[in-house]
Order: C-alpha cells, then structure tokens, then sequence
C-alpha cells in the first residue's frame, strides 16, 4: 500500500526508520476508504496519526490510488499522549470519531470533520487528571464501540 511513509508524517516524526507504520483503520464514507495510520519510534512519543484515502480497494481498478492526506494529531515528547494506534467511527447520530492514544499516557477522543475526515488544523490534545493518570500504561489500541 506504502512504498514509504509520507512527507508530512516524516517531517514530524524523524526518527522513524521509514519502514514502521502500523495500526490502521478503516472507514468508508460517500464512496471513499479513509485508512488513519500511525508512526512512531519505539520507546519515543513523537507520534502521528496521518490519513490515506482511496476511492477503491480493488488493486486491479484505474482508480486504485492513495492519497496522502496529511496528519489528523501528534504528540511530543513530554506530553500524556502517544499519539498512535488510531479507531475511526461514524456514530449513530452522524458525528465522525478518531479515538487514539495507546501505552504512555491518555487515550483521547476528537471529532472530524465529516467532508474533510481531519480535525483542521492537526491536533495534540494533552490532557491529564485523576483518572486518567490511574490509567495510564494499561492500553494498546482503540477503538469505539457504540451499543444500540
């Protein structure tokens, strides 16, 4: 799907040996795949969430094509965030969700942009309190799960 990782996550996450993305997710919405993506470096915190899309999953079209859409949120060193392991959903009421975070810090949850799939500009939220501080280092991955 990759042949490398894409500029604008590169530029913030210069340590990555260009080789490591992982933890994807994928949602189709009006006809296209949005793929949320992360890259990191192991044992750093400089982390991004960036955004591929494609208007089809079928290698054999002439459509087949990802497009770099750039970075969703990041993290920095020192924050309560690693910014990766993202979990995309679409909520029953229409709002657009991008959960992430994962092992150091806190998991967070934001809002996207419904005809864009980004949150303008790219984020970092960090955030801390009681609870969340009681959590931290439990967890890898998000994901959203709406019970009807």
């Amino acid at each position: 799907m990759l042949d490398r990782v894409p500029d604008s996550a590169k530029q913030f996450c210069p340590k990555n040996d260009v080789q490591s993305v992982w933890a994807p997710d994928i949602i189709k919405l009006n006809g296209v795949y949005y793929l949320y993506y992360s890259i990191s470096s192991w044992g750093e915190f400089v982390s991004v969430v960036g955004l591929l899309t494609n208007p089809t999953l079928d290698i054999n079209s002439p459509n087949y094509h990802w497009t770099d859409r750039g970075m969703v949120v990041h993290s920095s060193e020192g924050e309560d965030l690693n910014g990766i392991d993202p979990g995309v959903c679409l909520a029953p009421n229409g709002t657009f969700w991008l959960c992430c975070g994962s092992y150091h810090g806190n998991i967070e949850l934001v809002e996207l942009d419904q005809k864009s799939a980004c949150v303008s500009p790219p984020i970092r939220r960090p955030r801390s309190s009681p609870t969340k501080a009681r959590l931290r280092t439990l967890f890898f991955t998000t994901a959203i799960v709406f019970s009807l």
